[in-house]
């Protein structure tokens, strides 16, 4: 149940984000620092990676969902592999300097990367 929840999550919050696209990604702009974003509807997201892991925090309306798991990044898609969920989230994404746009299932996000 938890694992469907965090996939709803997911879905909802890229449902109401949009973008443009942009130049090619890099792995080491990825997974160099931490991403964040803040959604029009007082949601948020986080992202960090922490050598071969990564975790991904979703926070709206009070409820707060994670995905963590060992990571594996090409220039332009990456994959959290949640054991505890038994579930893998593929996701694409475009660096552009300290933004980065991040797609999941056709709905994209622009990212800032924390200091």
């Amino acid at each position: 149940m938890k694992k469907y929840v965090c996939a709803a999550l997911i879905a909802v919050i890229f449902v109401f984000c949009g973008c443009s696209n942009g130049a090619q990604g890099y792995t080491g702009e990825l997974t160099g620092g931490s991403w964040h974003a803040r959604l029009d509807g007082g949601g948020s997201i986080s992202l960090s990676f922490d050598g071969d892991h990564a975790a991904m925090t979703l926070e709206n309306g009070g409820e707060r969902a994670t995905i963590r798991g060992r990571v594996i990044a090409d220039d332009s898609t990456f994959v959290i592999f949640d054991r505890e969920l038994g579930q893998n989230y593929g996701f694409s994404y475009v660096p552009e300097g300290d933004t980065m746009e991040l797609s999941y299932e056709g709905n994209t996000v622009i990212m800032e990367r924390e200091n």
